[in-house]
């Protein structure tokens, strides 16, 4: 897939970048530690939310999004982005033929 250059204008939406970690308590127990990396602009595409049935059999409404940014800027797959008010787990990240990155995000609403 082929995306437009990005321009000045496309970047219109803010996000606070967080590293992940996650580590294992003394307990069994996962302890997430969300560490602030930066702040990125890019141009936010949200996709319709989706009504999904958990593992657990119960019913969850998840909403994805593409936000295209000019950097990765340090970002992985599983880190975090906090934009629109929400916070959005990254799922993917794709460069673009015109170096744009495409990264898919998630969040449970």
């Amino acid at each position: 897939m082929t995306l437009s250059p990005l321009k000045a204008r496309d970047l219109q939406t803010p996000a606070r970048c967080y590293s992940v970690a996650s580590t294992e308590t003394v307990q069994g127990g996962r302890l997430k530690t969300r560490t602030l990396t930066g702040t990125i602009w890019g141009d936010f595409q949200p996709d319709t939310p989706a009504f999904v049935t958990g593992t657990d059999g119960r019913g969850y409404v998840v909403q994805t999004a593409t936000f295209i940014v000019r950097t990765r800027a340090g970002m992985a797959p599983k880190d975090e982005l906090h934009l629109k008010g929400a916070d959005w787990i990254i799922r993917s990240i794709d460069e673009g033929a015109d170096q744009n990155f495409r990264l898919r995000i998630e969040r449970t609403v």
